[in-house]
Order: structure tokens, then sequence, then C-alpha cells
């Protein structure tokens, strides 16, 4: 890891947990706006913030990078369980939508 970033594997460690660890707690900061799963008032209006704002990353240059290291199976990438945590923790985001929709009798 030093010779690609100048940046101490233990140092990484020492901080973060492990270099996992830090690259996952990067997607999920990065993917905040989508975490954070709308709250409208409506399921209607829910949905299209949330669309808005998935659109709003694989629009971006970066966002699109990000998001095909976390699809396709790449080693050089992000690590399996790693990938696992975020599409986790954002289907968790989505899965509230519909929960809240559920709750206010809207489905």
């Amino acid at each position: 890891m030093r010779s690609r970033h100048g940046i101490e594997e233990e140092v990484v460690t020492r901080y973060c947990g492990s270099v996992r660890r830090l690259a996952l707690d990067a997607l999920l900061r990065w993917s905040y706006d989508i975490l954070a799963s709308p709250d409208t008032g409506s399921s209607r209006t829910d949905l299209q913030a949330l669309a808005a704002a998935v659109a709003g990353q694989v629009n971006d240059h970066l966002g699109r990078s990000l998001l095909r290291a976390m699809v396709i199976d790449d080693r050089a990438a992000f690590a399996d369980d790693t990938r696992v945590a975020f599409w986790m923790r954002r289907f968790a985001s989505t899965r509230s939508v519909f929960e809240r929709a559920a709750e206010r009798g809207e489905i």
C-alpha cells in the first residue's frame, strides 16, 4: 500500500481498523444522500427523491467508476465482503422507504 499511496498500511489499520473498513466507510460516506432515505411524507415523492439521488451518482464520472467497481468482479477493486456490506446498506435505505409507505397505508 505504501508504494501506491505513500501511507503505511499499519497507520490505516491503527486508525480505521483495516483497509477494507476504510474503503467501506469512504463508499458509505460518498453514498450518504442515498443511504439516508428521503422522508417527504409520501411514497411517491420519497421514491422520486431516491431516484434523483441515484441518478446524480450514476451520472457523475466518479460515481460511475465506483459503482462499476462495486458490481464488476474486479480483483483489484473491492473485496466481496466490502461489496456485500455496501449493497446491503443501500438496499436497507430503499426498504425503509417502502416500510414507511406501508406504515402510512400507502401500499
